[in-house]
């Protein structure tokens, strides 16, 4: 036990990256209880063909693909417009915009590095242009692009429920409230902070 401790370990640390290191570890240790190589490779290609072989996976790649589709075509920017002038009235309204068209964003593409993608090209040269203070604006952005793991159809959403064998429809709707408690969240924070400091927005 201590060996893969250690291994695992060394291999962080040079840099691998975690899922590989896991898996190289994983080998090793039923290599040390087994004592055969021929049991570690039907193991490791058994395991990679039954997770490869799961349907609920290919919504990955189609999440990623819409999400990217959307940055692309220009409905990112339709959104934060929809979002600035739904916000107008409020301090920090680009802020508030960002988070609202994150919150969008993510009911439709459910991916949150497309969510960021889009609106650190979208949102945050506009924050720039008005004054925000750096930090904040990219702190909106960032922040607010998580919002797509939490709102449904979120891809973790999906891959969690499969894992633990949970209904995806269920785990969906669990997301609604809390993701638009999140959102909710992130925006009365922001209204706060820029009525308590104007400077950052």
């Amino acid at each position: 036990m201590l060996i893969v401790i250690l291994l695992v370990l060394a291999l962080v640390f040079a840099g691998v990256h975690i899922a590989v290191a896991l898996g190289i570890t994983a080998a090793f240790g039923i290599w040390l209880m087994m004592g055969d190589i021929d049991v570690v490779r039907t193991f490791v290609s058994n395991t990679a063909y039954e997770a490869l072989r799961d349907y609920v996976f290919a919504v990955i790649p189609l999440f990623m693909l819409m999400g990217d589709l959307l940055a692309k075509c220009g409905a990112a920017r339709d959104l934060y417009a929809l979002g600035h002038r739904f916000s107008k009235w409020l301090p920090a309204q680009l802020a508030v915009a960002t988070i609202i068209s994150n919150a969008l964003f993510g009911f439709v593409t459910g991916v949150s590095i497309a969510a960021a993608a889009a609106f650190s090209r979208i949102a945050y040269p506009e924050m720039k242009r008005y004054g925000y203070r750096r930090d904040f604006s990219l702190g909106c952005v960032a922040g607010s692009a998580c919002l797509g793991m939490l709102i449904p159809p979120s891809v973790l959403m999906i891959v969690w429920a499969v894992l633990t064998e949970v209904s995806i429809g269920k785990l969906f709707l669990a997301g609604v409230i809390p993701g638009f408690l999140a959102a909710g969240g992130m925006i009365v924070y922001v209204v706060i902070a820029a009525k308590l400091n104007p400077a950052l927005a």
